[in-house]
């Protein structure tokens, strides 16, 4: 690891390894979406479980996730997948 992750505290170090190991699984599914690979309904269905997997690893920052990520998958499914 590098000196700022060693330097935070062991909470923050959990915190941290919960919002990279979210960040995972965000990316493979943009990834996906954006390959124009998958139907708009498999997207969405997709953009739902990233959803439940954030549920999971950040249930009190759920707000923040739809804000974020809620807005960026909207994009992606109607930049990348067929109407």
């Amino acid at each position: 690891m590098d000196k700022f992750y060693e330097s935070l505290s062991p909470d923050q170090q959990i915190e941290d390894r919960k919002l990279r190991a979210l960040q995972r699984i965000v990316d493979a599914a943009g990834r996906r979406i954006v390959t124009g690979q998958i139907s708009r309904e498999e997207a969405e269905e997709l953009a739902a479980k990233t959803r439940d997997a954030a549920q999971n690893i950040i249930p009190d920052q759920m707000d923040l996730y739809d804000k974020i990520y809620g807005a960026r998958f909207r994009y992606w499914i109607d930049a990348f997948c067929d109407k």
